[in-house]
């Protein structure tokens, strides 16, 4: 079943994205998608995703849907705890289990006071690039009193005896209670979504190797929890290999689904670009075991302001006797009331 819309704005897309999920979970009934649904109770939040084919998109389709209460677990190409303040917990996860490389052990250094560029170059310079264990050769600089400088010594004795703290903790108590402690000595948000789910990783992770380990394997590759029930907001790279009962995809529009290439192209390169995004598209539509659900808009803002967007060239391969066109959910208008007010006196 293949339904497609195409609202005015990417506003009024997005609502209409979140309306027809909100008919899917059993929120309104529909004969048709009760057909897929089943009658009594609708799809799970998590036999539904709505993909994408930029980063960009997804802003405005989670507002819908948390104007509407609905969950949904958004997913990148990179990994969250690698962005944000999740970054701190996650290197201290690797300094912690002695599997830091020098960049990465260089940014926890940027977040201590007292520390600028000058110092952070002072460190790098006592680092070969090659180093396995590159705390442990700032360790014995400062040891050997290799011309290190006493404010930048200072910081890395501060550094140090925070490990010690940290092995100790996870020693006698857990990974999780290591995350606690570096959320109050970082004065870190627990509440902060990002950090509340690597906390939940934590939890599940047995010491600190195991989850420095599981975080360095997905450290290039997408994240995405199966048994979250919320539905999937991704984009259509980010989404191969996965499955669900109902798919949309969003912004089915020339220009962005085919992204128009950022360079001018011509001949073979021009051809090829256009064929991967046509492999892409198919791949997105192949998510989709039951419904899919294809939508774009007519306006979409850009950096250049408010630009007319046409539909899609790649919708036209689909043939037209395969496509409906979704039944939405029409708002009740209040109409007055015939009877008469009625004097007092």
């Amino acid at each position: 079943m293949i339904y497609q819309y195409q609202g005015d704005s990417e506003q009024a897309e997005a609502a209409f994205i979140a309306e027809q999920i909100q008919q899917l979970l059993g929120g309104t009934s529909h004969r048709e998608i009760d057909q897929v649904a089943g009658s009594d109770k609708g799809l799970a939040l998590s036999d539904i995703a709505v993909l994408y084919r930029t980063g960009q998109q997804a802003a405005v389709i989670a507002k819908a849907l948390a104007d509407r209460v609905v969950s949904c677990q958004l997913v990148n190409l990179t990994p969250f705890y690698q962005t944000g303040e999740s970054r701190i917990l996650y290197y201290w996860m690797l300094l912690a289990s002695e599997r830091i490389d020098k960049a990465q052990l260089l940014f926890l250094f940027g977040q201590e006071k007292g520390i600028g560029k000058m110092r952070l170059h002072e460190l790098e310079w006592l680092i070969p690039d090659n180093s396995s264990n590159p705390f442990a050769e700032i360790i014995a600089h400062c040891d050997n009193h290799d011309n290190v400088s006493q404010q930048t010594k200072a910081v890395v004795l501060k550094i140090r005896d925070l490990l010690t703290k940290i092995t100790t903790i996870a020693r006698r108590g857990s990974t999780a209670d290591v995350v606690d402690r570096l959320l109050e000595q970082y004065d870190l948000d627990s509440e902060e979504p990002d950090l509340v789910r690597f906390r939940q990783l934590a939890l599940s992770s047995p010491s600190l190797e195991t989850l420095a380990d599981h975080l360095r394997k997905h450290a290039n590759s997408v994240i995405y929890d199966e048994r979250a029930e919320a539905v999937l907001l991704s984009t259509l790279h980010a989404a191969k290999g996965l499955e669900f009962k109902a798919v949309f995809i969003a912004g089915c529009e020339e220009g962005l689904l085919p992204l128009a290439p950022h360079t001018q192209l011509s001949g073979d390169a021009l051809k090829k670009h256009g064929e991967e995004e046509r492999r892409l598209f198919f791949v997105g539509m192949t998510r989709a075991a039951e419904v899919l659900y294809l939508t774009g808009a007519e306006t979409r803002y850009s950096f250049k302001g408010k630009k007319k967007q046409e539909p899609s060239s790649l919708l036209a391969d689909i043939p037209a006797h395969l496509i409906s066109h979704p039944a939405t959910v029409k708002k009740k208008r209040k109409t007055k009331s015939s009877a008469k007010q009625l004097r007092l006196f």
